[in-house]
């Protein structure tokens, strides 16, 4: 940084006024320090010492001082302008710091001969920042700014020649040729941001519908797989229901309990075909049961003509009592037996054929019969 010269005497002046001290001259004016100033004096053997209080009379005259030094030690606020690197070193922060300054040690300012402590502050400054600054980016300037108020600020920090400085604040600003280029880069970073923001909204979205077409295909397997169990068990529970309809109808029927069959009926009148049905196959078992008796006796030749008549009547109203309502009749009168569905593959038994079995027999007792 490029500092104007400055006359040293003026200087000096507004920071340490020099007085050279006679007897006569102490007797008229015997200065005190103050809050903001401090009195230093050199005496005769050239040692400098500090003035708590003014002199005493005596001590004026006896062991008078050769000079007395007036020293500024009240607080001076000042602004430096300082241009510091970055992370890229390319760019650079422009920074602004508030701070004040004061000479704390009134002898080492004395001694050291300070004029102007601006040339001693402004380097202390600029090294200081300058470490901190090399840590961040070009964009990072909020972040190293903070981090330099959290190193200074609130402390009194010595620097030279008897000056502190304290009250430091700095603030940290861009040029317009590193703004420009933080701006570009910031609306290609927010550009490219929207842009994954647009894309993954969009695959959200995909996947959301195929979330939403899935779960729909599931509902409806679901449904199917619903209604088909809800088939099979109405289909099961239908089938339970007839069956035990047609168990208590098959044992009304067995027990020949014909009231319990009207009633039920008289509650459930769907009933009556299969009922009819059944009362068919029932009957036709005991047809079929009673005919083949009939047919096994002839044909084992069992019976003979006497017997006929007898194990016929009993057939013949067995058959009777059992086939009412059935496709068969029965002429209990003429002992004859007729089936009139044609084309019937069961034998037909009359009383004929049982005729002539009877002849048969005798023609066999008669040979049997001996001579």
């Amino acid at each position: 940084m490029n500092q104007q010269p400055e006359n040293a005497a003026s200087a000096s002046a507004d920071i340490i006024e020099r007085t050279v001290l006679t007897r006569a001259a102490l007797r008229r004016n015997r200065p005190a320090p103050t809050g903001s100033t401090a009195v230093v004096y050199l005496d005769r053997h050239g040692r400098l010492y500090l003035a708590h209080r003014p002199l005493t009379a005596a001590e004026a005259y006896l062991t008078t001082p050769r000079e007395m030094y007036t020293v500024d030690t009240s607080e001076h606020p000042v602004t430096v302008e300082l241009d510091l690197p970055t992370r890229q070193e390319v760019f650079s922060f422009h920074a602004t710091v508030h701070l004040s300054w004061r000479v704390l040690d009134p002898i080492a300012a004395v001694r050291s001969g300070l004029a102007d402590p601006k040339p001693i502050y402004t380097p202390f400054l600029e090294q200081q920042l300058c470490e901190i600054a090399r840590a961040y980016d070009t964009d990072q300037n909020a972040q190293a700014e903070r981090d330099m108020n959290a190193q200074f600020a609130g402390r009194i920090v010595e620097i030279a020649q008897g000056l502190t400085f304290s009250r430091f604040s700095a603030r940290l600003s861009l040029d317009g040729s590193t703004r420009q280029y933080i701006a570009e880069q910031t609306y290609a970073d927010r550009k490219e941001q929207r842009r994954q923001r647009e894309r993954d909204m969009n695959i959200r979205n995909a996947t959301r519908d195929l979330d939403e077409i899935k779960a729909h295909h599931q509902v409806r397997e679901l449904e199917a797989q619903y209604q088909q169990q809800l088939a099979m068990l109405e289909e099961k529970h239908q089938l339970a229901v007839e069956q035990e309809r047609m168990a208590f109808y098959a044992e009304a029927l067995r027990t020949d309990q014909l009231n319990l069959i009207a009633l039920r009926l008289s509650t459930n009148r769907d009933d009556v075909n299969d009922v009819i049905n059944l009362f068919m196959r029932q009957r036709q078992l005991d047809f079929d049961g009673a005919r083949g008796v009939v047919n096994a006796l002839l044909e084992q030749k069992l019976v003979n003509r006497s017997d006929v008549t007898d194990i016929m009547a009993r057939a013949t109203k067995v058959l009777a009592d059992h086939i009412s309502g059935t496709p068969f009749s029965v002429k209990a009168g003429e002992g004859t037996v007729r089936e009139l569905q044609p084309g019937s593959s069961q034998p037909r038994v009359d009383a004929t054929d049982l005729e002539d079995d009877d002849d048969d027999d005798d023609e066999l007792d008669d040979d049997d019969q001996p001579g």
